[in-house]
């Protein structure tokens, strides 16, 4: 039940995957080419994505300000790092 309390209470991005774009208010992000070899820390979930299940959440990266960079990582899905534009 806490895990549910939690998951109501991330904040909610709208996810254009046909541009790359993250949005959350005014806030947003482009999506960046990751080398898949770099070892990148997740910190802690930070949002949801509109209209997907459980499978898709928003990271804070250890080191990053959330105001600059995050991250989508989803159930088999590779990390996507989101650099913000606006």
């Amino acid at each position: 039940m806490l895990l549910y309390v939690r998951y109501l209470n991330l904040d909610t991005y709208t996810w254009d995957t046909d541009k790359g774009i993250l949005t959350l208010g005014e806030k947003q992000y482009k999506c960046e080419l990751v080398n898949n070899s770099i070892d990148l820390k997740l910190e802690k979930q930070i949002g949801k994505i509109k209209g997907e299940d459980f499978s898709f959440r928003v990271w804070s990266i250890k080191g990053e300000s959330i105001n600059e960079q995050i991250a989508i990582k989803g159930f088999m899905f590779p990390v996507d790092i989101y650099s913000r534009i606006k």
